[in-house]
């Protein structure tokens, strides 16, 4: 099987083959294929697209490359692991574009699939579409839990938030050197434990901070594993209280 970034002269059969697929699964709701066509009719330029071949085009994902989030995923079979090898090619993409998370509106007939991709739901099910979509998402960056990064102050501990009035840092923030995000600007880290004003820092990423409807996160980083979660939390609190956020944390020792 092979599985490549589709060229502009073959979109028009990847997304034919989703419009079948989609039927296929929907054979008696006329009205959510019309809703399918008119987001294809939408949607389809703005996207980039995967696809797998076996002789034929048997595969397709399509994603918008502004926000990782998946749009249109469908394989012409079932239990021959298409769907897996797309998703593969696209955490490959993913890892190198420093992505935090991938999201996606899932089918509720495709649930098992994706949990079994290792996607969480991340929200209720939406039924206004005709058809009801879960939404999920796929948390990226953990390997990064536990790793030694050095950081680069641009916001000490106790200046003056630049966008925000009246808040003062309560804790160094900066960013981690020669790690790249997303929009093209180096990962944003805050730095747990010292309360005086620095320039750089060398510590561990204890955390992960993902913001909803975001594709960048923030890290938190200490200079051990030796850390107190909930003070963690009271300390980059007046930072994150304006975002809907899930935190992962480094199990410690």
């Amino acid at each position: 099987m092979e599985v490549r970034t589709l060229q502009k002269e073959e979109i028009p059969s990847a997304l034919s083959l989703a419009e079948e697929v989609f039927m296929r699964a929907h054979p008696d709701n006329p009205a959510a294929g019309a809703l399918l066509n008119g987001y294809i009719a939408a949607r389809a330029p703005l996207l980039e697209y995967l696809g797998a071949f076996e002789d034929k085009l048997i595969g397709m994902l399509a994603y918008d490359p502004q926000n990782w989030h998946i749009c249109l995923f469908y394989t012409d079979y079932v239990h021959r692991g298409i769907g897996t090898q797309l998703f593969q090619r696209l955490l490959q993409a993913a890892g190198k574009a420093r992505v935090s998370k991938i999201t996606v509106n899932a089918d509720v007939l495709a649930l098992p699939v994706y949990k079994a991709l290792g996607f969480e739901n991340s929200g209720e099910v939406d039924e206004s579409g005709g058809v009801p979509t879960q939404p999920m998402e796929y948390l990226l960056q953990k390997e990064w839990l536990g790793k030694e990064i050095d950081i680069t102050i641009d916001h000490p501990c106790g200046s003056f938030h630049p966008h925000v009035p009246d808040l003062l840092y309560p804790c160094n923030c900066g960013y981690a050197e020669g790690i790249g995000t997303l929009d093209g600007d180096f990962q944003d880290v805050y730095v747990y434990g010292p309360e005086e004003p620095l320039e750089t820092f060398h510590g561990i990423v204890i955390a992960i901070i993902y913001r909803r409807n975001e594709s960048d996160s923030k890290w938190v980083a200490a200079a051990s594993r030796d850390y107190d979660r909930q003070d963690v939390i009271n300390t980059i609190g007046p930072l994150e209280q304006y975002s809907d956020t899930r935190v992962i944390w480094l199990e410690k020792n």
